[in-house]
């Protein structure tokens, strides 16, 4: 079991994502993806549990949900213990052509990039601030080889 500690004193939302639910709901056991989400301070934090010491208070918004769409959250202030967590973040920006160079150079932005997710596991996956989606890592790759091809 591995136990990563938020100790910070930001504010730390905590939810359900409920399309890791309906994906767990169809997957092999191995294939699971964590369901419980901890954001804090602009990061996101995915969990198997979530343990709060300290106090915390549960917040229903329908009017005004957070950016990933929850609106039944828990708040606090206190250290969050995560248990069996994924961290992986992705920022996408839009380049012009120009800004990005070479093919050469966009291979081995994505060759980087590969070696990078390629240390994580195969039932983790990739959240993406920009479009607020998943890309499981497998499909990453596919996504990224093909883009590899049509640069070579």
């Amino acid at each position: 079991m591995d136990i990563t500690t938020l100790a910070t004193k930001h504010v730390k939302r905590i939810h359900i994502n409920q399309h890791n639910i309906r994906h767990n709901a169809k997957c092999d056991p191995v294939d699971r993806l964590p369901c419980v989400t901890v954001k804090t301070n602009g990061k996101n934090f995915r969990c198997r549990e979530a343990i709060v010491d300290g106090q915390t208070r549960v917040v229903y918004r329908p009017d005004n949900p957070l950016s990933c769409g929850a609106k039944v959250w828990i708040e606090t202030h206190d250290p969050v213990k995560l248990i069996d967590c994924v961290n992986v973040t992705v920022s996408c920006e839009t380049k012009t052509a120009d800004s990005v160079g070479t093919n050469a150079d966009v291979a081995k932005l994505l060759d980087a990039l590969l070696s990078e997710v390629s240390r994580l596991t195969d039932n983790q996956n990739i959240y993406n601030e920009d479009t607020g989606e998943h890309i499981a890592i497998a499909e990453a790759f596919k996504i990224a080889d093909k883009f590899k091809q049509g640069v070579e």
